[in-house]
C-alpha cells in the first residue's frame, strides 16, 4: 500500500482563489497522509479539465485520486479522516462524490443526495441577520468539530442568490450509490484511475468529465458510484452552462445510447438519451421561452400581446 493514502489533484485559474479556499482548508487538517498536487492553468496551457486531471494523476501517487475545484473548502480538520474511512470500506468502490444523482425517483428533488453550500461568504451587513449560535464557517480558517455546520442549521443559513446557502438535495447519513456525482469532488481508487482515466476525446471542455466516468463505471465496470454524507463549501454556484456543456453532452448521449442508460441524471440537468443534443439545446430553450411569455403574459394580460412583444424584441 502506497505510503500516500490521498492525493488531492486540482487546476486551478486562480491563485487566490486555491489559496484561500482549497489550500487553506487542506492546511488544517489533522489527516497527515496526503499529498496535494496543483495544475496551474492561468495561461490556458490544458483545454480541459479531463487533459488536466489526466496529467495530476500522472504525478500522483496516493492510494485515491480526490479530484477537486478550486474553490472547495473542507468543513472540519478531520474531513480527509473521515473521507478516507468511508472510500477504504465502500464495497466494489468506483467513484465517490459528496453530491450527485441517483437513478431512481420521480423527480430531481427524489433523486439529489446529500445537501451542500454554494455561494459566496454574506457581508458584514448580511451576517447580521444570522442567528447567534449559527456556526460562521467564513470566520476561522481552521474549523473544528465543534464548529462544523450540521445538517439541521443548514435550514437557516442565507438563502440569497450567489450567498452562502445550501443546495437541494436530501440528507444522507451513509453511502448511497448514484448514477452521476457533481465534478466539484470526486474521488477514485488510483487502481482503478490508472486503468481508465478521464476521456479526453468525449469531454474536450470543461463540463461533464465526472458524469461520463460515473457512465463508464456503472454501465461498463463491475464498480460502484456513491455520494457520500461529507459537507463541503462551493464558493461557486455552479450554474454556468454554454454551448460546449451541450456538444459534450450530445457525445456522451452517443457513447452510451447502447448501453442501457435511458436517462443522463446530472446535478446539473436530467436528459434522455434517445434524443439528441440538439433537441435537448432547443427543449431547454423552448421551455425558458415559454417560461417568459407566461410570466410575460399574466402581467399583460394577454398571451398573444406577449408573444409579439417577444417577436419584436428578437428584430430589434
Amino acid at each position: 500500500m502506497s505510503e500516500t493514502k490521498i492525493s488531492v489533484i486540482t487546476v486551478y485559474n486562480d491563485q487566490r482563489v486555491l489559496e484561500e479556499w482549497l489550500l487553506d482548508s487542506l492546511s488544517g487538517q489533522d489527516f497527515e497522509e496526503f499529498e496535494t498536487i496543483t495544475i496551474d492553468n492561468r495561461d490556458g496551457i490544458f483545454p480541459s479539465a479531463a487533459e488536466a486531471l489526466n496529467y495530476g494523476a500522472s504525478q500522483a501517487s496516493g492510494e485515491y485520486y480526490v479530484f477537486i475545484h478550486q474553490d472547495v473548502r473542507l468543513l472540519t480538520e478531520s474531513w480527509l479522516q473521515e473521507l478516507y474511512d468511508y472510500l477504504s470500506t465502500a464495497p466494489e468502490l468506483g467513484m465517490a462524490g459528496v453530491t450527485g444523482m441517483a437513478a431512481d425517483g420521480e423527480c430531481r428533488e427524489d433523486r439529489a443526495r446529500n445537501i451542500i453550500f454554494h455561494g459566496r461568504p454574506p457581508t458584514d451587513e448580511e451576517r447580521k441577520s444570522l442567528a447567534e449560535d449559527i456556526a460562521r464557517p467564513w470566520t476561522k480558517k481552521e474549523l473544528t468539530e465543534e464548529d462544523q455546520i450540521n445538517q439541521e442549521e443548514l435550514r437557516y443559513v442565507l438563502n440569497h442568490k450567489e450567498v452562502v446557502f445550501p443546495a437541494t438535495g436530501n440528507e444522507i447519513s451513509e453511502p448511497e450509490l448514484v448514477q452521476t456525482v457533481d465534478e466539484l469532488l470526486m474521488a477514485v481508487p488510483s487502481d482503478i484511475f490508472d486503468e481508465r482515466s478521464f476521456n479526453t476525446e468525449v469531454c474536450d471542455g470543461w463540463h461533464l468529465y465526472g458524469v461520463e466516468y460515473a457512465l463508464y463505471l456503472n454501465y461498463r465496470s463491475p464498480h460502484s458510484v456513491y455520494v457520500l454524507p461529507l459537507n463541503v463549501w462551493h464558493r461557486s454556484t455552479g450554474l454556468t452552462m454554454g454551448n460546449e456543456y451541450y456538444k459534450t453532452l450530445d457525445r456522451i448521449v452517443a457513447e452510451y445510447k447502447d448501453d442501457g442508460v435511458k436517462n443522463i441524471y446530472a446535478t446539473t440537468g436530467d436528459w434522455p438519451v434517445r434524443r439528441s443534443v440538439t433537441y435537448l439545446h432547443r427543449f431547454s430553450i423552448f421551455r425558458i421561452t415559454n417560461r417568459l411569455v407566461n410570466m410575460i403574459g399574466k402581467a399583460m394580460n394577454n398571451p398573444r400581446k406577449a408573444i409579439r412583444f417577444l417577436r419584436h424584441k428578437a428584430r430589434l
